[in-house]
């Protein structure tokens, strides 16, 4: 049989999706992984509730479509109703179907940047067009040119993080009950608090006085849950149920959703162990604050953060990360372009990890 000619599969692809590269997480495993925002101080907490749950699942069988008990928790958890509640596979999974639902080729979606990337990654999957309002030089949110953004762009849907990744800022209440106020009634306006734990305050309240806004949560950052992929979003009935029209059936496995069960028996433990995590976030921020203090590195910046993690810019931001990989430590790096050049974000360990960074990066200045 003759070869087949060689063909170019990418030229293959969308015009909108050639743009697009694949997404890859390098396969290492350091001794201390501190790159991804995970919550290590919950690591194997939910093993055992896990087990027995596991034995009772009728794995013969479909998954509970409706993620029934799940939603149930999750509303009462969240005080809101049992359909105000919609769960997905991760929040990137609810951000998808929220594209899905409502941009159209060469619809706008309006963010900030620098942000979380699966906003702009999923308007051009579905050939819209993505607007991004630069923070400024400090990483803070900027009020009045995303306002005007908003009404010189029109855009369909416009996503607000807060706290913000990778950044850790924050806006105030204040600010986004103005931004609710500004923002047509027609545009789905979506608050990313996958960080909410942290920060510990919301925009829930105000989903009933704004069918457009939807408010997005995860059990991924503080719940300890990144391995489960358990996201969801709160709204009102109406915009739950419009969003559930792209939703697929048995979208989330039935171990996904005993994993998350377990995990919510536990909130009160959980919410405990949440005071380490920030603690050691203020202890970190001094760690390196003092580090510029000292006169050890004059040029060094570090970010407020209301996250489980501490921005910071050096010039010596790729030789401090080498450092720590050499010894096993592994954190976020941004490279030398773009709005986050000379950045690293370094996610809040155990407190056992993080004394091994401070040594590592002590020593790493003499």
């Amino acid at each position: 049989m003759a070869p087949q000619k060689k063909i170019d599969m990418h030229k293959l692809l969308r015009g909108n999706i050639q743009q697009l590269k694949p997404y890859h997480v390098m396969h290492e495993t350091p001794k201390v992984k501190l790159d991804a925002n995970e919550n290590n101080w919950l690591a194997g907490w939910f093993h055992e509730a896990l087990t027995k749950r596991i034995k009772e699942i009728p794995l013969h069988q479909y998954p509970d479509t409706e993620c029934t008990e799940l939603r149930s928790k999750l509303a009462k958890l969240n005080q809101v109703e049992n359909d105000q509640i919609l769960t997905g596979v991760g929040s990137d999974q609810i951000i998808a179907w929220i594209v899905q639902a409502f941009v159209e080729p060469g619809d706008g979606v309006l963010t900030m940047n620098p942000t979380f990337g699966m906003y702009a990654i999923n308007t051009l999957m579905a050939d819209g067009s993505i607007f991004e309002v630069p923070l400024n030089d400090c990483f803070q949110f900027q009020p009045e040119p995303f306002l005007t953004a908003i009404h010189e762009e029109g855009p369909k849907v416009v996503f607000i993080t807060n706290p913000n990744n990778p950044t850790g800022g924050i806006i105030s209440r204040e600010t986004l009950n103005k931004l609710l106020r500004a923002i047509p009634s027609d545009t789905i306006i979506v608050m990313d608090e996958a960080y909410y734990e942290f920060h510990g305050e919301s925009m829930l309240d105000k989903i009933d006085g704004y069918p457009n806004l939807i408010i997005l949560r995860t059990l991924s950052k503080a719940y300890g849950l990144a391995g489960v992929r358990a996201g969801y979003a709160m709204a009102s009935v109406d915009m739950i149920e419009t969003i559930s029209c792209v939703k697929p059936p048995y979208h989330m496995s039935s171990l996904d959703q005993a994993a998350a069960l377990a995990c919510l028996d536990m909130v009160p433990q959980i919410k405990e162990e949440l005071n380490n995590v920030i603690r050691w976030r203020e202890k970190m921020s001094d760690f390196f604050r003092q580090l510029k203090e000292k006169g050890t590195d004059s040029d060094l910046e570090v970010f407020p953060s209301a996250a489980n993690f501490v921005l910071i810019r050096t010039p010596q931001a790729q030789r401090l990360n080498a450092t720590l990989r050499k010894n096993g430590i592994s954190i976020r790096g941004y490279g030398t372009e773009g709005p986050l050049a000379n950045c690293l974000r370094i996610t809040i360990g155990t407190e056992k990890e993080n004394r091994m960074l401070q040594e590592i990066v002590k020593k790493h200045y003499e």
